[in-house]
């Protein structure tokens, strides 16, 4: 479920100079970056272009800040940004495999002004697979140019599913799909074996021994709590990582894990599993593709089934069909490829393969054109009714 990648920067400025840099598994080069500047050496107030064009290793987003200093880009494209107050200059969503190119402008201020670009994964600015940049250096009074306005975040969001109100909606549509109940809370202490290859799947939205979340839960709710009853199986939970084993856990592990559910710090450390492995970054990716709640629910609803990176990968295959709202597509055309392609990964398992979650829910709210999960809401999974009055 977790991607690992370190981000390697090349820098390389100079006056209109392109400065290019890729990551590498082998010799083989995964992703590129490259950044031009025009003109190099503008009047204070003078409009600069700047092409960023490139191609990702994995689907994710571009970053590009403009930086009041000569100072060469960082790794980090966060503390690059944070320590010499870059402004952002582009955010754009970029698609595994296909090959971009932003256009974008601003006013230059007398001096020094470095360009720092970032490509990968949206959540995390700090591990960029790719980065780039170019130097400009203004000079003279100002002039009567008007600086140009950034590219702005995507207009079409008017909502947001990490609101109180909209979370507490996604937590009973995904308690309705995992523990055929909108009482969400209650799950804490829900624990078993389904069949599907992962082993156990327990808590809130279902962490898994087989795919390596619950491993995590439990190593973090022992730096709450360093004695509790879970810690002890941390050994066996390492080992059965990656299969459906219930070596070294089985009833001993269940009734643990049913005791530990009563530890108010247990259930905060569901709580802030769930929210940073799945809920924030979906959430974020989507907000980054224009999408409003029930987009955003959708992101959030394939990585709990799918893992973040499963997630990615249908919203792949569906940008192979139709574009975000941010790239100048339709958000309800796009929403209905991806769900479409939602059913074709959910069909591959033999466990999931009732797909009333997608159709009988999110496709349902879709064609209502209810795009921004107003109540109220009325679905059904597996066959069973449920509503959201108020």
């Amino acid at each position: 479920m977790r991607r690992s990648v370190v981000g390697v920067m090349v820098a390389a400025a100079s006056l209109l100079a392109l400065g290019i840099a890729t990551t590498s598994t082998g010799a083989a080069t995964v992703a590129t970056l490259s950044i031009s500047a025009s003109p190099a050496s503008p009047a204070a107030g003078q409009a600069v272009s700047v092409t960023v064009s490139g191609e990702p290793e994995k689907s994710g987003a571009l970053f590009v800040y403009v930086h009041n200093s000569s100072a060469a880009c960082g790794v980090s494209g966060k503390a690059e940004r944070d320590a010499n107050r870059g402004r952002q200059l582009l955010a754009q969503p970029a698609a595994e495999d296909v090959p971009f190119s932003h256009n974008a402008s601003f006013a230059a201020v007398a001096g020094p002004q470095r360009i720092c670009g970032y490509l990968g994964d949206p959540t995390d600015e700090d591990k960029p697979d790719a980065g780039a940049n170019a130097l400009v250096t203004a000079s003279g009074p100002p002039t009567p140019t008007p600086a140009p306005t950034p590219t702005p975040a995507p207009s079409g969001v008017t909502s947001d599913l990490a609101s109180a109100a909209k979370k507490e909606i996604a937590m009973r549509l995904v308690s309705s799909a995992e523990n055929s109940s909108l009482n969400w809370k209650a799950q804490y202490k829900y624990i078993e074996d389904i069949r599907d290859g992962r082993g156990y799947t327990g808590g809130i939205i279902g962490f898994t021994s087989g795919t390596g979340d619950m491993l995590q839960l439990v190593r973090y709710y022992g730096t709450l709590r360093r004695r509790n009853a879970l810690a002890r199986f941390v050994p066996a939970l390492r080992r059965v990582n990656g299969t459906a084993s219930h070596r070294g856990l089985g009833r001993r592990f269940v009734a643990a894990w049913r005791r530990a559910a009563k530890d108010s710090l247990f259930k905060r450390a569901q709580n802030r599993e769930q929210d940073r492995v799945y809920f924030n970054p979906s959430v974020r990716l989507a907000k980054a593709d224009g999408l409003n709640a029930l987009g955003q629910f959708a992101y959030y609803d394939a990585s709990v089934v799918h893992g973040f990176d499963g997630m990615r990968s249908i919203r792949a295959r569906a940008l192979r069909l139709a574009k975000t709202p941010t790239g100048g597509g339709g958000e309800v055309a796009y929403l209905q490829k991806f769900l479409d392609e939602r059913v074709v990964e959910m069909k591959k398992e033999k466990a999931h393969e009732d797909v009333t979650r997608i159709e009988k829910a999110q496709r349902r709210f879709l064609n209502e054109g209810n795009l921004d999960l107003h109540l109220p809401l009325r679905w059904s999974v597996y066959g069973d009714p449920y509503s959201i009055t108020g």
